[in-house]
């Protein structure tokens, strides 16, 4: 049985998550992506181009919306059901770490830095943190700046969480179960 496409992309942009991690952004090439891959250099070609600004801009791409959620807007329907949402969220973002513990550590490495990694890194956290904010005033009826303190404070809760857990420095204290419902008094606390 032949491999889907869609599952050669999820295999590329794991082998692409790793070679960033293990040797950095100069160790991706198509040649070397494709043997970490174990697909064609051709099929790389095909569907990522030959570049490494188009290789790195899919991997972004892929763990940025894995992570990041942009393109998922939360329930905002009411207090309730935006803490609800949030709290699901929260448990997607441990889920994926568990599975990619590598991403997080790239993105503190990377963010900020005026390198295509990081610049496509800080677009997509600014693309969450803009959803998010206007989520936060609708919901709670508050000035944008106000709602983006708040969603700026509850990204950093996440992704320092997110992080700890990914090195191991939480499981010990934590269950997942645990670290989401901490999650949801933090949100009640900030949100109201």
């Amino acid at each position: 049985m032949t491999e889907s496409k869609e599952g050669k992309l999820k295999r590329v942009a794991e082998s692409m998550l790793n070679l960033i991690f293990m040797h950095g952004t100069d160790a991706v090439t198509p040649t070397r992506l494709a043997r970490s891959a174990g697909v064609s250099r051709s099929w790389i070609y095909k569907y990522l181009g030959g570049s490494q600004a188009s290789l790195l801009d899919f991997s972004v791409a892929h763990f940025g919306e894995m992570f990041a959620e942009v393109n998922v807007p939360l329930d905002t329907s009411s207090p309730a059901a935006y803490i609800a949402a949030q709290k699901e969220s929260f448990g997607r973002l441990i889920d994926a770490t568990d599975s990619f513990p590598g991403v997080i550590a790239i993105f503190y490495q990377f963010r900020g830095r005026k390198h295509r990694l990081g610049n496509r890194i800080d677009e997509i956290a600014a693309k969450h943190l803009s959803r998010e904010a206007k989520e936060i005033g609708t919901v709670y009826r508050l000035p944008a700046p106000r709602a983006a303190q708040l969603s700026a404070s509850l990204t950093i809760y996440r992704l320092g969480t997110a992080h700890a857990w990914a090195m191991g420095a939480l499981k010990s204290a934590y269950t997942r179960d645990a670290l989401i419902q901490e999650y949801e008094r933090i949100c009640r606390a900030l949100l109201g």
